[in-house]
């Protein structure tokens, strides 16, 4: 208290306060040395933060508003990002592989891709690439890949690619939080046209037609998912029910559509195809197309909690990037098998309350 005679007495009051902001709240601001740093630095992208995982945000898009283009030519993938963005209150915008990204990026501009990396026609690595090249850093959006089983060599080549940082698979919504407020950048809104003479790949580009391409050093790598745990465990239930229940809790309202039933739904109508082509693949003793289909099936069945057949389609694509398809009838028998329990499993699911 000071008193000063003829002007009055000022009272000086401190109040501490702290002003706690939570982490998965934090907006990131990243330039070229933080997207480096990105790439490695330990966090809950990474599934290394060793605690509890953070609320989700119901009002992220007012408090950070973004907007998001969401690539993945996996149906069952596409729906739940497009579920746990709008959990998060955003409403985003889809495409199926690289070619319609950048047919995206043409006619608006974005702030966040999410990147599949392994699309048919053009994957996301080709497809960074060609971002890269054609919008500067002012405009050019925030490159997020996702993929299962980031190896090193995977993260530098996202890095490479000109992504800042990756989401695992299979999806979590509270690392789709983490990434929109670490990475998440509101952009100006310059013209995003490419610039003249800009040439695209051809649309006969494949996933892995570039020597960069993911998982081109995975040949001599045991699989992320091995048929190792599966036998040593028995047989075992078709469905991790944790997986179901997550899904539940976090996309979820009372009196919405089941979301799980909409994902089973998705999965029973995309995953014959893919068997079949499975099954091609090793006639033709064709192993992009087997890595390409047993790469998709995983990613669904991971999804879903289906670990045991998710687990078989790890050994099957981990035999088609050794490039040894030799003797897999029996695992091919085992995949029809393993299917079939998987769909009785999910379509005797309880439905939600």
């Amino acid at each position: 208290m000071e008193s000063d005679p003829g002007r009055g007495t000022a009272v000086h009051l401190t109040v501490p306060v702290q002003i706690s902001r939570p982490d998965h709240a934090r907006a990131a601001l990243p330039n070229d040395d933080a997207v480096g740093r990105a790439i490695n630095e330990r966090d809950l992208l990474d599934g290394e933060d060793g605690g509890a995982e953070p609320a989700l945000d119901p009002y992220l898009s007012r408090t950070l508003p973004l907007r998001i283009l969401l690539a993945d030519d996996n149906a069952v993938n596409q729906k739940l990002g497009l579920r746990i963005l709008e959990r998060l209150g955003y409403r985003a915008d889809t495409a199926a592989n690289g070619h319609e990204v950048l047919a995206a990026l043409a006619r608006q501009p974005y702030d966040v891709v999410l990147l599949d990396v392994q699309m048919p026609e053009m994957d996301g690595l080709t497809a960074a690439r060609e971002i890269c090249a054609a919008w500067a850093p002012p405009a050019r959006p925030q490159l997020i890949a996702m993929s299962a089983g980031l190896h090193p060599n995977d993260r530098e080549a996202c890095q490479a690619a000109g992504m800042v940082g990756t989401i695992h698979k299979p999806i979590q919504a509270a690392a789709v939080q983490a990434a929109l407020c670490r990475w998440g950048v509101r952009r100006a809104d310059p013209a995003r046209i490419p610039p003249a003479g800009h040439a695209t790949p051809k649309h006969g580009e494949q996933d892995g037609d570039h020597p960069a391409h993911l998982g081109a050093a995975e040949g001599g790598d045991r699989p992320p998912f091995s048929l190792v745990e599966q036998r040593a465990g028995g047989l075992g239930s078709a469905i991790d029910h944790t997986v179901i229940a997550m899904l539940r809790r976090e996309l979820q309202e009372p009196g919405e559509t089941d979301v799980v039933a909409e994902l089973v739904g998705l999965f029973q109508a995309g995953a014959p195809p893919l068997i079949a082509r499975i099954h091609a693949a090793l006639a033709a003793g064709d192993v992009r197309m087997l890595r390409q289909a047993a790469h998709t099936l995983r990613s669904s069945s991971d999804n879903l909690g289906a670990k045991p057949l998710a687990a078989l389609c790890a050994d099957l694509e981990h035999h088609a990037r050794a490039g040894n398809l030799a003797g897999l009838a029996l695992l091919q028998a085992r995949l029809d098998a393993e299917y079939a329990r998987t769909v009785a499993a999910l379509t005797t699911e309880p439905a939600a309350d």
